[in-house]
């Protein structure tokens, strides 16, 4: 057994002040590259006997500032004319329930979120599924009212409102029945986000068996036999990187507005910074690389309208993707139109574990 010191610059004598600023000025100058990272890991090793940390790598880094300028088409609540679906999710909280409609356009082939907002849950109140409840219903009530259509016509009522179940799993999964019953099919489900930042990890099934009865693009449905509902299950970090990289696309100015690229998320039109409480949602979580592998991070916990945007936007994908198999249905093995950067998912037999057809309408 040995025992060694190591002499760093804060105890060094034989070095001055001077020689130590100089070498952490170049360094900080130094260019990106092999050469910068060279000279940080002199300065840490062997200058400060401390181990060199490789720097996170913000793999969709997103400006704030410029995120509040992604407003275009239309004010809020007024669903474009060009949107061929309509999907809400519900973010459920012990306080508030934050919701996101999001509505996909074509031929342009991109996202646009018509409305967001918050309903207060009195769980201070009283008992705190009570409360939920309420405010649950209250939601669902504005999601059953619809949105405005722009250019006339009858309100657009969502296609898909997904409700998050992680939490309260039962209560959401009684009320996602009752609603259905109300809205007269399988229009609201419950879904469950699974990834790095929630602390569990994703599993996509390899096959239609059993209880999965439909594979999507890094999501799937299962059904939850004692509960007696399908419930969504979802990559959530492969979401947030869909949803961040549709943020990021027009963010540097390549000559055509967000409004008109393919794979874009855009914002309704308001006041300057009316947009800025949900963009700093969007904006809680980062996704860095660390150790060779992606994960998410979170910088703030106020995250629920990230939550509730990419959920929105996975439930675009599964309109397209069932839009897809009722046209498969009718006129032979044709892709159906859906979000591009979405993803479209591969209904199989679309069957329940009972044999029955997935859409209620087609039973």
């Amino acid at each position: 057994m040995t025992f060694g010191l190591r002499a760093s610059a804060v105890n060094n004598l034989f070095w001055e002040n001077k020689h130590i600023s100089r070498m952490l000025w170049k360094g900080s100058r130094a260019e990106e590259g092999a050469e910068r990272e060279n000279l940080e890991k002199m300065i840490c090793q062997f200058w400060f006997a401390v181990p060199y940390v490789a720097p996170r790598v913000e793999l969709s880094p997103l400006d704030e500032r410029v995120l509040l300028k992604r407003q275009f088409g239309c004010p809020k609540g007024v669903v474009p004319e060009d949107g061929v679906y309509l999907a809400a999710h519900v973010d459920v909280g012990q306080r508030l329930l934050h919701f996101v409609a999001m509505t996909w356009r074509e031929p342009v082939r991109n996202a646009h979120v018509v409305d967001y907002g918050r309903v207060e849950v009195a769980s201070d109140d009283m008992a705190v599924d009570e409360a939920l409840l309420i405010g649950l219903r209250e939601t669902r009530d504005r999601m059953l009212e619809g949105w405005e259509m722009r250019g006339g016509g009858e309100r657009r009522v969502p296609d898909q409102v997904w409700i998050d179940a992680k939490w309260k799993p039962d209560l959401v999964m009684s009320f996602c029945r009752e609603s259905n019953a109300l809205a007269g099919g399988p229009r609201f489900r419950p879904a469950q986000g699974f990834g790095s930042s929630v602390r569990s990890v994703y599993r996509r099934p390899k096959e239609i068996k059993g209880e999965t009865v439909f594979i999507g693009s890094d999501y799937h449905v299962v059904w939850d036999k004692a509960r007696g509902i399908h419930v969504v299950q979802v990559n959530a970090d492969a979401w947030k990187s869909r949803l961040h990289q549709g943020l990021s696309i027009g963010q540097m100015g390549e000559g055509a507005s967000a409004w008109e690229l393919a794979g874009s998320v855009t914002f309704f039109e308001a006041m300057r910074n009316e947009h800025l409480t949900f963009v700093k949602h969007l904006t809680a979580e980062r996704e860095i690389e660390k150790a060779g592998k992606r994960v998410w991070t979170e910088a703030t916990r106020n995250n629920h309208f990230l939550d509730a945007s990419y959920n929105a936007l996975c439930a675009l994908s599964f309109c397209a993707a069932l839009a897809g198999a009722g046209a498969r249905r009718k006129s032979g093995p044709k892709p159906g139109p859906g979000p591009a950067a979405a993803g479209r998912g591969d209904g199989g037999g679309l069957r329940t574990p009972d044999g029955r057809a997935f859409l209620v309408t087609e039973r």
